[in-house]
């Protein structure tokens, strides 16, 4: 499979790296405005080759044409004098520009959006593409879901657990999660940004296994942010819900049982999504 990632920081970067080291991906292709700096990681990575079997270069939209796959990882951060509102506004910017871009080469890919705030921006790029709705979807709460497993396993607790909702303080923790895991698991991306300025191989590895359940056709299920329609009663937004991924994107929406608590957190979830949703 032929990758293209849009964006060379520390997402894309540990999103490339993971992905070469899954020995999935014939070439990944990065492109990033400092071109310099993402010569330098994608050569890094390429100096690996003999182990990952995957090609490593920087390219331009152009060579996006026979890509399989384009993960969009490129954001703006925020800055101190900037509102939540300010920053979703800047990057949906961006990502018209971006996909815009993605589009004029390639109508037949897949396109993976990782830049955050994902759901808001993974409904963006699939209104701004065209694309059928199978074919664009958002990391959402996987990230948080696998960071929930790794700190219930470290507590020697069963990691059989899934986070859905909006990927950001509203999530909801499905089954009997203890607070304090649930909550470290709310606060785990902010204290990323505290302690080395963000987040990057956790996000990279559940990049990854995404990747390779499509490369590998797995019919695996991952809780994906993309587009709803009548879940739970619910449509219109993008927002992570279980889905079963393989080589042509989302297959199916394979129904699971909420409790009454479970909905009500869900429909806040929703309603959060909704109103950012509509301010663009």
């Amino acid at each position: 499979m032929k990758i293209g990632i849009i964006g060379a920081g520390r997402v894309g970067v540990a999103s490339a790296f993971a992905i070469a080291t899954s020995k999935v991906a014939e070439e990944i292709l990065l492109i990033d405005l400092n071109k310099e700096l993402a010569e330098g990681e994608a050569e890094d990575i390429a100096q690996g080759m003999d182990i990952t079997k995957t090609l490593a270069r920087v390219g331009d939209y152009p060579e996006l044409a026979d890509k399989g796959l384009i993960i969009v990882t490129a954001g703006l951060r925020r800055k101190p004098e900037e509102s939540r509102l300010d920053l979703i506004k800047k990057n949906a910017c961006l990502m018209e520009e971006i996909v815009g871009k993605i589009v004029a080469y390639n109508k037949h890919c897949l396109i993976f959006v990782v830049t955050n705030p994902v759901d808001v921006l993974t409904y963006s790029s699939l209104k701004l593409s065209g694309f059928p709705a199978n074919k664009v979807f958002g990391l959402g709460t996987y990230l948080d879901t696998v960071r929930l497993r790794s700190f219930l396993i470290r507590e020697g607790l069963n990691p059989e657990a899934m986070v859905i909702g909006e990927h950001g303080d509203s999530m909801v923790f499905l089954g009997d999660i203890p607070v304090q895991i649930a909550e470290r698991t709310r606060k785990a991306g902010a204290e990323m940004i505290k302690k080395k300025g963000g987040a990057g191989w956790a996000v990279g590895l559940a990049v990854a296994d995404v990747v390779k359940a499509i490369a590998k056709n797995e019919k695996k299920i991952f809780p994906l942010t993309s587009l709803i329609n009548n879940w739970n009663g619910l449509s219109c937004v993008c927002i992570s819900v279980p889905v079963e991924v393989g080589s042509s994107g989302i297959i199916s929406y394979p129904e699971i049982s909420l409790t009454e608590e479970e909905k009500e957190r869900f429909l806040r979830s929703y309603d959060v999504i909704k109103e950012t949703t509509l301010c663009l």
